[in-house]
């Protein structure tokens, strides 16, 4: 937490491996991303981490559905997999709206769309930025709730 232009995106991207620190190294399960190519990288990033972006990072011509599918395709899960792992959205109470691309859905609900699709692929480390800035206190307080039964229950933290 800290105040606008603090460098909190700049340190979220750097834990990321979205951008390389000025000195020091960064380690994420086991890997050194500091000394690893881009590709290497981009391969720890893919398998270890979910992402909840500020500006939710939603492919505007999929549906909510095929926005998470795409995450797990990116994985190379297999197809039963997959579908068992597309349920996020009813966790994140957007049951009803899988078939809605988004242009159709509201602020709030394209957030928990990202979210959905950043915990389908049960990654170590969910990396989130102002997460729930863009919901209500209710919908706030369930996301938070799913982000925690994640680690409880779904992480599978550096397997």
């Amino acid at each position: 937490m800290g105040p606008s232009g603090s460098g909190k995106t700049t340190l979220i991207s750097i834990l990321a491996g979205l951008q390389r620190p000025s000195g020091g190294r960064v380690e994420l399960c086991g890997h050194d991303l500091t000394r690893m190519s881009e590709s290497d990288v981009a391969l720890v990033r893919r398998r270890h981490l979910g992402f909840v972006f500020q500006t939710y990072n939603l492919f505007p011509a999929l549906t909510a559905l095929e926005n998470v599918a795409h995450v797990l395709r990116m994985k190379a899960l297999p197809r039963a997999r997959r579908r068992a792992r597309r349920g996020r959205l009813g966790r994140v109470g957007l049951g009803e709206r899988v078939g809605h691309r988004p242009g159709e859905l509201s602020g709030g609900q394209k957030q928990r769309v990202a979210i959905a699709r950043a915990l389908a692929g049960k990654p170590s480390l969910v990396i989130g930025d102002e997460v729930t800035a863009a919901l209500d206190s209710g919908s706030g307080v369930a996301v938070m709730k799913v982000l925690r039964a994640h680690v409880a229950t779904d992480a599978e933290f550096c397997s």
